[in-house]
């Protein structure tokens, strides 16, 4: 490699690396919440190279009143966890509740969110035996299966959990499974663009059998090359910039071909002088 072009991947590499990062991943205590204990934590962690700052947390719970739906910190540092403290109260229903924490943040003086699906527990602790198995994403249409793993009939509702911005139709679907049965359900998404970027969003479904509030969730990507199946997760699984990676590549690209060009342009060859 000749010094002038390792000098410029240096470069571009050394730029990368100080435009940084902000890499953000959460989740809720497990801990069920009652009269004597109505709150939960949730814990932020940011695993990334740089400062996020005014920092925004709202709970997105159908069904259930909270005392503070909204929390906020100055800053989240490299490495730095924060415990946001929400409280709960007037679920419908004992049981398992699926829904969500909304993150918003500032990064550069541009903002930015994330969501994490989140499955709380009130005054009793339930096990859904209706869960996903399986999201496909093909263009703007979200397909969502899932599957009665139990032994009796269940009437469940499906909607997805999408970061601010973001629209999908119908609001929900309801599905109804007998034992060992499944059944896929669409949704169309529709802004912002899903060309060029992936975002973190989670699916949930609930249903009530014998007084209880049952539910399940799952988290996946959408936009970007997700088309096909999503590996499902119970973590929350977040949107990330790629936006300098790109620029870097393309660059380093460019770097190389003028450099493969000065190699292959022909040499002018000077004859032997005649004896």
């Amino acid at each position: 490699m000749k010094p002038v072009f390792a000098a410029l991947v240096l470069m571009l590499l050394i730029g990368a690396a100080s435009a940084g990062t902000v890499t953000l991943s959460g989740a809720c205590s497990t801990k069920v919440i009652n009269q004597t204990s109505n709150y939960t934590d949730f814990g932020l962690l940011n695993s990334g190279n740089e400062t996020a700052t005014s920092l925004v947390v709202v709970a997105n719970y159908k069904g259930a009143i909270t005392s503070n739906s909204e929390e906020a910190a100055t800053s989240i540092s490299p490495q730095q966890n924060l415990t946001f403290k929400f409280f709960f109260h007037n679920f419908s229903e004992p049981g398992s509740y699926a829904g969500s924490f909304t993150v918003g943040y500032t990064q550069d003086s541009s903002n930015f969110f994330a969501v994490f699906p989140c499955i709380l527990q009130f005054e009793n602790k339930t096990t859904s035996v209706v869960r996903f198995s399986d999201i496909h994403q093909s263009g703007n249409v979200l397909s969502a299966n899932v599957i009665n793993i139990g032994t009796m009939a269940v009437n469940a509702t499906v909607s997805l959990i999408l970061p601010p911005g973001f629209q999908y139709s119908p609001e929900s679907a309801n599905v109804s499974l007998g034992p060992s049965a499944q059944q896929a359900v669409y949704f169309v998404l529709s802004e912002p663009s899903l060309s060029g970027a992936s975002y973190g969003a989670g699916a949930a479904l609930s249903y009530m059998q014998g007084g209880m509030h049952y539910a399940d969730a799952a988290t996946f990507t959408i936009g970007g090359s997700q088309s096909g199946s999503s590996t499902l997760t119970k973590s929350p699984y977040l949107p990330y910039e790629v936006a300098v990676v790109v620029i870097v590549v393309i660059l380093v690209l460019i770097a190389v071909s003028v450099l493969l060009r000065k190699r292959a342009r022909p040499q002018r060859q000077t004859q032997p002088p005649s004896a």
